[in-house]
């Protein structure tokens, strides 16, 4: 959870800061606004959740804290021409 709190935090900042398209930081919001949502409804049905951190998982965030990394420095652009 802190890691998810953590790439909000840094896209919404290097958003701010014009380092990083709106679209890109409305895309990864929505997709976990909608993955908290999914869990909500799912527990209060009454199913209980052991969501288990897998291989894909751990490689897709140590990816997106690395392309953040790169952003700063001029290293990636993502700015549209």
């Amino acid at each position: 959870m802190a890691d998810k709190m953590l790439l909000m935090a840094s896209f919404v900042t290097l958003t701010y800061l014009k380092a990083l398209p709106f679209w890109i930081t409305a895309v990864v919001i929505t997709r976990d606004a909608m993955l908290l949502v999914g869990a909500l409804i799912v527990h209060m049905v009454g199913v209980r959740i052991y969501p288990r951190p897998t291989w894909v998982g751990k490689a897709a965030t140590f990816t997106a804290s690395g392309q953040q990394t790169d952003l700063p420095t001029g290293s990636a652009s993502l700015h549209a021409s």
